[in-house]
């Protein structure tokens, strides 16, 4: 508390104690003391209770020469500052003191409730948040008499978020991605863009969002600075997954027998190496309409398309044009050994678009030992026997009359060798 010169003011303790012990000694034994300081003082008093127990506190009576006059309030040469959020401050708020005046700092407009932060010309302030703080005047010598305050502000901004996201994350060259701002920021801040390299746009500013496209292939670095009020700023990076698709079929052209087979082999690249699907069509006449390698086997000319896709959704297509023509022949073998060895052991013609083979075969006398008309040319065949006997080694004569796929059907007459 604070008195004149010469005043007086009543200090209480509280009721209920058994006994009362100021200090300075000869203040008084008693709850209430009257006391008049000459200059500022503090009282400290320790009561005891009915069962022995005690307590202390203490209290300053500020003394003051009511009849001086207070002093102007000080100039402020900087009373403004700014950080953001997470800085220090290093801006000095700078009063200057009259003659015969020094300059005290408090950190509120009251100097009798404030609290006292500093004396000097200069006052570093920091704070985590907006604070106000105040320069005050005061007579040198001290007779108890002070200025009005003046107000020095620390103001301090909230840091952005930069943040943003992008649909979609991974995509084709000439594709577009749209790039928006996901963080935090006031109505009075800025962006500044940078889609990387190979962007169209290359860059941007504004809120967003952004419809970019990339005309290169890569993983593409988006980058975003938001600067806020005060210039506080923050920043962030993301990647963009560009790729492109090339494939090749091999062979892209052939001309083969009909109902023949042959091997298509698709090869695709990923320009970020993703992994590849492929897809083949007409898929009726394929072994496998999703593998990468595939046996074809058309019953006329086809063209076979295949898709492949990577990871990132990016495709290309390519084309074998496979010709077919209908090729008629036999083959007819001069000699066989039926000798149990597992080897060329049935007399077997073969052919190519054969639909089955009227085989005769005659000894050397004419006789007939064996006719039968073979339709499936893999397993049929003279086994060199005559009503279960092997027949002896010679020459015999064979008589075939084939009939094509077409319809078409050719006389083949010749001799075959028996041996063992």
């Amino acid at each position: 508390m604070t008195i004149c010169e010469e005043e007086s003011t009543t200090l209480d303790a509280g009721a209920g104690y058994a006994t009362y012990t100021w200090l300075p000694a000869g203040t008084g034994s008693s709850q209430t003391v009257a006391v008049t300081p000459a200059a500022t003082t503090t009282y400290g008093v320790t009561v005891t209770d009915d069962n022995g127990c005690t307590g202390n506190t203490t209290a300053t009576v500020t003394v003051e020469n009511c009849d001086c006059i207070a002093p102007a309030a000080p100039a402020l040469s900087v009373s403004s500052a700014e950080i953001c959020a997470g800085e220090t401050n290093t801006v000095a708020f700078t009063a200057t003191p009259l003659p015969n005046t020094t300059i005290v700092w408090y950190d509120g407009p009251n100097s009798d409730t404030a609290n006292q932060l500093g004396t000097g010309a200069t006052y570093t302030l920091n704070s985590t948040t907006t604070t106000t703080i105040y320069a005050f005047a005061l007579n040198s010598p001290d007779d108890g008499c002070i200025s009005e305050g003046i107000p020095a502000t620390l103001t301090v901004y909230p840091l952005p978020v930069a943040a943003l996201t992008t649909t979609p994350d991974g995509l084709c060259v000439g594709e577009t991605s749209v790039v928006a701002f996901s963080g935090t920021a006031s109505t009075e801040a800025t962006y500044m863009w940078n889609f990387g390299v190979g962007a169209i746009p290359p860059l941007a500013t504004g809120v967003g969002p952004h419809n970019v496209m990339w005309t290169t292939t890569g993983e593409k670095t988006v980058t975003l600075m938001v600067t806020d009020t005060g210039g506080c700023t923050d920043n962030t990076t993301t990647t963009v997954a560009v790729s492109s698709m090339t494939v090749e079929v091999t062979p892209n052209t052939a001309t083969i027998p009909q109902g023949s087979s042959i091997l298509l082999t698709a090869e695709g690249i990923s320009a970020l190496n993703g992994t590849i699907s492929y897809t083949w069509t007409p898929d009726g006449s394929l072994s496998c309409n999703d593998c990468p390698v595939i046996t074809a086997i058309p019953v006329e000319a086809t063209t076979y398309t295949v898709v492949a896709i990577d990871e990132y959704g990016c495709e290309a297509e390519a084309t074998a044009i496979i010709n077919t023509v209908y090729q008629r022949a036999v083959i007819i073998p001069n000699a066989f050994s039926p000798n149990g060895d597992g080897e060329n052991e049935l007399f077997r013609p073969t052919g190519l678009n054969v639909q089955d083979i009227y085989l005769e075969i005659r000894n050397r006398w004419g006789n007939k030992i064996y006719a039968e008309t073979l339709t499936n040319l893999d397993l049929q065949g003279w086994d060199g026997k005559f009503d279960g006997k092997d027949c002896d080694m010679a020459v015999y004569v064979y008589y075939a009359t084939v009939t094509f796929t077409d319809g078409s059907q050719e006389f083949l007459k010749g001799n075959v060798t028996l041996v063992r």
